[in-house]
């Protein structure tokens, strides 16, 4: 490899730059993402030759040998999924199933359209890049689930991050007292400052141990 086929771990905080590894198997290395163990995965589109995934350990930086050739062209997006099974996204249009282990390569979808980015949803499914947009995938049939046409400035797309979603932050007010009022007694609750920090819509669902209680309408931000 030239000067340029390395991996830089930058430091966050300082922002100092450290080599983790370099030259070696790297030929045209493209795209990375981690290991549940940490280890590094590395796309290499071998500049022209076959294409290859690559392994890193962080600490020593010593490369191995994933898997390359068959449907490896030209790798460029990469990502692991629950299971450890790494997935690649083909400028020639496919998605590329590798094992971690044997290296066996499953095309999972093909005949898209340049293919550079893909990221593993918390449900499984695949997204992957298309002219201004990204396309949900089926990880198993590999059928397209649902387009995303968000054009603006989304003009190429080189990479794709899923961002966790948040747990919403309740607030159900209270403590709540009321005085007797015979065999019923009605009780205003008010869940209306709940947040969600991602700011989607909340749903509410209301719960009591009082025996005999319950809810005019347990969906509703404030139920009696």
């Amino acid at each position: 490899g030239n000067n340029e086929d390395r991996i830089v771990r930058v430091n966050p905080n300082t922002g100092a730059q450290t080599i983790v590894s370099s030259g070696n198997l790297f030929i045209g290395p493209s795209r990375i993402t981690v290991e549940a163990d940490g280890d590094i995965l590395v796309s290499d589109d071998g500049s022209g030759g076959a294409g290859s995934v690559i392994r890193v350990d962080p600490v020593t930086g010593v490369q191995a040998l994933v898997s390359s050739g068959g449907n490896l062209v030209n790798p460029y997006g990469i990502a692991v999924e629950a299971d450890g099974n790494v997935v690649v996204a083909e400028e020639t249009g496919k998605i590329i199933r590798i094992s971690p282990v044997s290296g066996s390569q499953t095309v999972v979808a093909s005949g898209l359209d340049r293919l550079t980015a893909i990221a593993v949803d918390s449900d499984g499914t695949l997204l992957v890049n298309k002219p201004g947009g990204l396309i949900r995938i089926d990880s198993v049939t590999g059928a397209p689930i649902e387009e995303y046409t968000l054009g603006g400035n989304l003009l190429c797309v080189s990479s794709i991050a899923i961002i966790p979603n948040q747990v919403p932050h309740c607030n159900a007010a209270g403590p709540y007292t009321a005085e007797c009022q015979g065999s019923v007694t009605t009780l205003q609750l008010d869940g209306s400052d709940a947040t969600d920090p991602d700011g989607d819509l909340i749903a509410f669902s209301w719960t009591t141990d009082c025996p005999g209680g319950s809810f005019d309408d347990p969906t509703s931000p404030m139920p009696t």
